[in-house]
């Protein structure tokens, strides 16, 4: 069916402190994000603009930027978007957004921390 994740995914709580911007043309489109790994991310757009809607096709191509309290610089990405989903966040609508990156990033350590702060117990 799909191919086998090979990539760690991190996706903690703390995430909702990372903000994402997309860049599509002449159009910025902020957001918080999702999940990150070495291959792409999910970037979440709070409430429901059919301009959004619209821009975030499958396949169009974007840059973005990640920048979030733990980091030590900002992560600038390339890449596609490969999926969207309009679901009910926290009571009110939102657009989650798949993106690939165009070339995997490495994971900052502070980033490989928040994973590992997860799972320990």
């Amino acid at each position: 069916m799909g191919e086998k994740r090979t990539q760690e995914r991190v996706f903690p709580r703390d995430f909702q402190d990372f903000k994402v911007h997309l860049r599509l043309a002449d159009l910025t489109i902020n957001g918080t994000l999702g999940n990150l790994s070495e291959e792409g991310m999910c970037a979440i757009v709070q409430g429901h603009a059919p301009s959004v809607a619209e821009a975030l096709n499958t396949n169009r191509s974007i840059s973005g930027m990640i920048e979030g309290p733990r980091l030590k610089q900002n992560l600038n990405v390339t890449g596609q978007v490969i999926w969207t989903d309009e679901r009910e966040l926290n009571a009110a609508p939102a657009r989650f957004v798949g993106v690939k990156f165009d070339q995997p990033i490495e994971l900052p350590e502070s980033v490989l921390a928040l994973c590992m702060s997860e799972t320990d117990v």
